[in-house]
């Protein structure tokens, strides 16, 4: 995320820059006077602007009059001296987000500039999930795909997972899971090689998905085949991860660079060759005896906090064999899959893998399994209680307490009124609340929660869908049913006929 702060005066610039980077994780870009700040603007295109008024050359106003010119969705804040105020009501035709009288306090910086950024987020939230749902109807040739890649290439990669009593551990239930696996693998392969590439991943089906590489033209032919090269090796990198990482064996294809508009029909040849091609190469099973159930119980008993049992379940984890580079291989499996879980259930990236990864034990000649077992419960617990102070930092404290009690006592949430009277708040605010810390309402929230739950139960042995419901709180079946169809594509039936046929 970037800022820009424009002040003629020197020492202030240069203090409130520094300020600001000390607080913030934001790139920070200074300016002396307007037409700098511009320059500025257009080159970096920097989220948030602080600008004063009053500076020489071109004033603040008519920097902040051009950029709206060029930029809707900026976040403008006028730094003004009371003497200014009039002056700097004009800036509200060009909306302005707020004023920040001088002389002004690093605590007044530090208050708006926090609040700026979570402007961001949600703005970014919202702007994501609306163009995803666009790129989708595109795809599937309901909307034209003419407004969005307009003067722009695509390149379209279709995966299919293997069928899933082939993989051995993985189910339908677990498509979410494996999705945000590949959005995280993506985001860090992207990052690796500095790439301004654009995409979108759009899911088909519990075992069908398609990503969208999109950019725009380039002058050199040798340039378009480079990149259409990376995002290719991109593709095979993500396949390899997802296949020896995960076991999960994907037939893939791409197509080279194509003009934007013709994604619909792309999209159809994709299909039909994914569905004629079952012998592609990417189809092999490279370890289609592997079973997660091990690694599932470890997680499900994690997130319980039940170490003692976790140590119970490593060694015989471990137990399995003697050589070092096989445990060290079970750890690199076990780690894995805990990360992926971890963060589909958190619905967001605490951790980037390596940061996860390195904090499990190296094995060594000498240990044990009860010596692995032993070292790796310690990084588990350490592992929990710092996700759980991260949670509370990233989350406002109420919205924190709320989504707890909710998990708590599922079968029984209250009113947001009533949690609002519980901690003392306006039901109005708290509702507006949990808008812009979540990117969601609080009914969303709940129904999310008892979603998961319901999920969980449906997989236990012998369990009934009337009883699930009663259990969370639903005491009418057929509204239950319609509910869990609506979050989830299947019907609670259809859920549990799909997984048995996969256990």
């Amino acid at each position: 995320m970037r800022l820009l702060y424009v002040e003629d005066e020197r020492l202030i610039r240069e203090s409130v820059a520094k300020q600001i980077q000390k607080m913030f994780p934001l790139e920070v870009f200074t300016a002396c006077h307007g037409e700098e700040g511009l320059e500025l603007f257009k080159k970096y295109k920097p989220e948030i602007v602080l600008t004063d008024i009053r500076m020489p050359v071109c004033d603040g106003l008519e920097m902040t009059r051009q950029i709206r010119e060029l930029s809707q969705d900026t976040i403008i804040v006028i730094v003004t001296a009371y003497a200014d105020f009039e002056y700097a009501r004009t800036a509200l035709q060009y909306q302005v987000h707020d004023f920040l009288i001088k002389p002004i306090t690093i605590k007044s910086v530090q208050e708006t500039v926090c609040e700026l950024i979570e402007m961001v987020k949600v703005k970014n939230m919202d702007r994501d999930n609306k163009l995803q749902i666009q790129i989708s109807d595109m795809l599937h040739g309901l909307i034209s795909s003419e407004s969005l890649f307009w003067k722009k290439q695509v390149i379209l990669s279709g995966c299919r997972i293997q069928e899933y009593q082939k993989i051995g551990g993985f189910t339908p239930s677990d498509s979410g899971l494996i999705l945000y696996a590949v959005k995280n693998i993506i985001e860090e392969l992207l990052e690796l090689k500095k790439q301004k590439i654009q995409y979108c991943l759009i899911s088909e089906s519990y075992n069908m998905f398609y990503l969208i590489f999109y950019t725009e033209y380039f002058h050199s032919t040798m340039q378009t085949q480079q990149i259409e090269y990376q995002i290719k090796k991109l593709c095979e990198e993500m396949v390899d991860v997802l296949e020896n990482n995960l076991f999960l064996p994907i037939a893939h294809i791409e197509t080279g660079f194509f003009d934007g508009r013709d994604l619909y029909s792309k999209y159809l040849e994709v299909e039909q060759c994914m569905e004629n091609d079952r012998t592609n190469q990417h189809m092999i099973i490279q370890m289609k005896d592997a079973k997660l159930e091990e690694e599932r119980i470890i997680y499900a008993l994690w997130k319980d906090k039940k170490f003692d049992q976790v140590a119970e379940k490593l060694v015989l984890y471990f137990n399995k064999t003697n050589s070092i580079q096989e445990r060290q291989n079970l750890m690199i499996r076990l780690s894995y899959y805990l990360y992926i879980a971890m963060n589909e259930e958190k619905g967001e990236k605490q951790l980037i893998f390596k940061e996860f990864y390195d904090s499990f034990p190296k094995i060594k000649r000498e240990f044990s399994e009860m010596e692995i077992a032993v070292r790796t419960t310690e990084t588990l617990k350490k592992l929990t209680e710092k996700m759980e102070k991260m949670e509370k930092k990233i989350l406002h404290p109420v919205i924190y307490n709320i989504q707890k009690d909710i998990r708590d006592n599922y079968s029984e949430v209250k009113l947001l009124k009533d949690y609002a009277k519980k901690y003392n708040i306006n039901a109005t605010y708290l509702s507006e609340l949990f808008v812009k810390e979540c990117g969601k309402t609080f009914s969303d929230i709940v129904t999310d929660i008892k979603m998961d739950k319901a999920k969980n139960m449906l997989n236990e042995p012998d369990a009934r869908v009337y009883e699930v419901a009663v259990k969370l709180g639903y005491h009418d079946g057929r509204y239950f049913s319609q509910l869990f169809k609506r979050c989830t594509g299947m019907t609670p039936k259809e859920f549990q006929k799909r997984c048995d046929k996969y256990e």
